[in-house]
């Protein structure tokens, strides 16, 4: 958070007279978990994903907080019988966004809460200590640190509004695991008060 801070105030201070822009952005689309278990059994876990961000932005650069669910399912087979893989996130982060006209670019920090679990064909859970150990699931859930990392693609409709098309990978190293999305969204931007830093 202080690396997050101490950028934004090199923003300030490379541009000693500008417009704050404050936004609002929500999105919605697909994601693809992988993991150290959905590697060594050959799941294919997806899913939907949706979420929404806070931001600052002045000229280039911006400041973010962001939150951003995440479900997914991965069939199984076990001792001959058909099972789902479920995971559902919930990432808390913040992160810098760079602003190239149509292009962008986010790198920042999440926490993660991840609740896994294994249904069976009538969609109950199963309570199952060999298949939890299995699949490495912890019941009462995980929790984690990470990093997020994307790009994505920006139209301007307008003086307030912005559509957007998103890639990001939201990664999880404790659990050896990660989500990559694909999301398109909307954005409102409202402009804050002009930024006067006079140099003495």
């Amino acid at each position: 958070m202080k690396r997050l801070k101490f950028l934004t105030l090199l923003t300030l201070l490379y541009s000693p007279a500008s417009f704050a822009d404050f936004y609002f952005a929500a999105n919605g689309g697909l994601n693809y978990y992988n993991s150290e278990i959905t590697d060594r059994y050959r799941i294919t876990s997806t899913g939907t994903t949706y979420g929404g961000i806070l931001g600052l932005r002045v000229q280039f650069i911006g400041i973010e907080t962001l939150v951003q669910k995440f479900s997914t399912e991965g069939k199984i087979k076990h001792s001959g019988a058909d099972y789902k893989l479920t995971s559902d996130t919930t990432a808390i982060g913040a992160a810098v966004r760079f602003n190239f006209n149509l292009l962008y670019f986010r790198a920042g920090y999440a926490h993660y809460k991840v609740e896994q679990g294994i249904l069976d064909t009538n969609g109950q859970t199963v309570n199952s200590s060999q298949m939890n150990s299995i699949y490495d699931i912890n019941p009462s859930g995980d929790s984690c640190n990470g990093f997020v990392a994307g790009a994505g693609l920006q139209y301007r409709l307008g003086r307030r509004v912005r559509v957007f098309a998103d890639f990001t990978r939201y990664n999880m190293p404790e659990l050896d695991a990660h989500y990559n999305t694909v999301t398109a969204g909307l954005s409102i931007s409202f402009q804050g008060p002009k930024i006067q830093l006079k140099n003495d």
